[in-house]
């Protein structure tokens, strides 16, 4: 975020979420160059695109297991404080 400016990556985050409005949107010229000007459907394009990233996927249904978690496998991962504080203080 450091190298790539990140007040201005935010500034043009919120102009994108209609958080911040100002004379000359940054949005406004890329529907210039890609949609002839049309927000509405630059933000229709983009939305299009996301879907068709999982379009391919099946879709959920309510019957579909959310979490099908193996307790014993997920305690070899979960690491403590206190062996995160050891490991902390040994480096020092």
């Amino acid at each position: 975020m450091h190298e790539s400016g990140s007040p201005d990556w935010w500034k043009h985050m919120k102009t994108i979420m209609g958080l911040k409005t100002n004379g000359k949107s940054c949005m406004q010229g890329l529907a210039n160059k890609i949609t002839d000007g049309d927000c509405g459907l630059l933000a229709n394009t983009t939305n299009d695109f996301f879907v068709s990233v999982s379009d391919h996927l099946p879709r959920l249904n309510k019957s579909h297991k959310v979490f099908d978690v193996n307790e014993e496998l997920l305690d070899q991962y979960v690491i403590s404080v206190c062996t995160t504080f050891k490991a902390l203080e040994s480096e020092c």
